[in-house]
């Protein structure tokens, strides 16, 4: 085991951050793991999102994923000028490899949601069921939409620029959510309703995408989704709370006393959401100001115990699995997509494989909520096993 792990050090590339990647690899593997249990009926409660209000660890994987996304953005755009100074198109170069990235991201996005057949139906239609009614949003095509805007911010406008775009975002939402008028089906006037179905973030989402095209399409009196088109507008401060954080790092020698100021910076964040729950809950399918401080601050305290202990320390061979993870993020959420919807696919008897390995297998051996946690241990040592490949051969999927 040791000898593994030192392999996988031994190709990381040093003048990356291994706490950047470990992060990355933690928050990935995280997600995965939420997505995949054996059955959804036995979930342990810190494995669910919450209902509606409040939050979970589940809700603090995405938001963490997505201001890595800002981080990489910043470090891309670093790198780019470091290797050409002075090139004056380096910013058009950057801003059309971008646009290829999102249409990429959008494009995959969508492969997953229309990449599943129902073989124990002889009644099930592919194309009315997956592409007429295909899902239009999702995680991926939140992170491209998020990503290229994020990245004309970055590339075109000031530091000190961006931060009023980032609170005229979150004015502007809180201002829709809380203050605009508008009507469900019946002509009832609706205002300032949070709850699900009912905001106006569904109802611009029903009239822009279409009912039929959104993750909760039989809601009333509006469908809704946890990923809508209107609430990926705060989730645009989250990335760009990973530029910033970036920048405030590269200009910085790491060493304690940079770990604990921002250890302490992180908390102080997240302690304000905590503070603003009060004025506007937290919320991750609305992606809530509150919920983007929250998430925000929780995730720069952890990057700064990972900078402490990986980068400072030294302590790195435990973590070495998530840097495989980590350093291949798209390839590993996509192969886990496509695997897990052939589980699904595969019909065993009357079933389909992963119902009957959870039932035959995982469920009689370790029990209910245990089986199905087990199983998604197992669907992640499976994953583990393909990236490890891709990883010791030094293939990237970078889209």
């Amino acid at each position: 085991m040791k000898a593994h792990l030192n392999n996988i050090l031994k190709r990381y590339d040093n003048s990356r951050l291994l706490a950047v990647d470990v992060l990355r690899g933690l928050t990935i593997t995280a997600m995965i793991l939420v997505n995949n249990p054996g059955s959804w009926e036995y979930v342990y409660a810190p494995l669910r999102h919450a209902k509606w209000h409040g939050w979970t660890p589940t809700d603090l994987i995405f938001p963490f994923f997505i201001l890595l996304v800002g981080w990489s953005i910043y470090a891309s755009k670093v790198a780019k000028e470091q290797h050409h100074p002075h090139n004056s198109n380096n910013n058009t170069v950057i801003l059309k490899q971008g646009l290829i990235r999102t249409l990429k991201l959008f494009g995959l996005g969508l492969f997953l949601a229309v990449f599943y057949y129902n073989f124990t139906d002889p009644l099930f239609s592919w194309l009315q069921e997956r592409l007429y009614t295909i899902r239009i949003m999702g995680v991926l095509q939140r992170i491209a939409l998020v990503y290229i805007i994020t990245l004309v911010l970055v590339l075109y406008c000031r530091a000190f620029v961006q931060y009023f775009v980032a609170i005229g975002i979150a004015l502007i939402y809180v201002i829709g959510l809380y203050f605009v008028p508008y009507s469900d089906p019946s002509g009832q006037i609706l205002q300032g309703n949070l709850q699900q179905g009912l905001s106006l973030a569904d109802y611009i989402d029903v009239h822009i995408l279409g009912a039929e095209h959104m993750y909760l399409s039989e809601l009333k009196p509006f469908a809704s989704d946890p990923e809508g088109l209107f609430s990926t507008l705060p989730a645009i401060i989250t990335c760009l709370s990973g530029v910033w954080l970036a920048r405030w790092m590269h200009k910085r020698e790491v060493g304690v006393l940079y770990c604990i100021k921002m250890f302490c910076a992180g908390m102080l964040i997240a302690a304000s959401g905590h503070y603003l729950s009060s004025l506007i809950p937290i919320n991750k399918p609305l992606w809530t100001p509150s919920y983007v401080l929250l998430s925000s601050g929780l995730a720069i305290s952890l990057l700064a115990l990972l900078v402490y202990i990986l980068d400072i320390r030294k302590a790195r061979n435990w973590f070495a699995p998530f840097v495989v993870f980590g350093t291949n993020a798209i390839a590993f959420f996509m192969f886990a997509g496509v695997f897990a919807r052939i589980l699904i696919m595969i019909p065993v008897a009357d079933s389909t494989l992963k119902k009957w390995l959870y039932q035959h297998i995982f469920q009689p051996v370790f029990g209910n909520y245990f089986g199905s946690f087990c199983f998604a241990l197992a669907f992640l040592v499976v994953s583990y096993f393909v990236m490890y490949v891709l990883y010791r051969r030094q293939i990237f999927w970078k889209v």
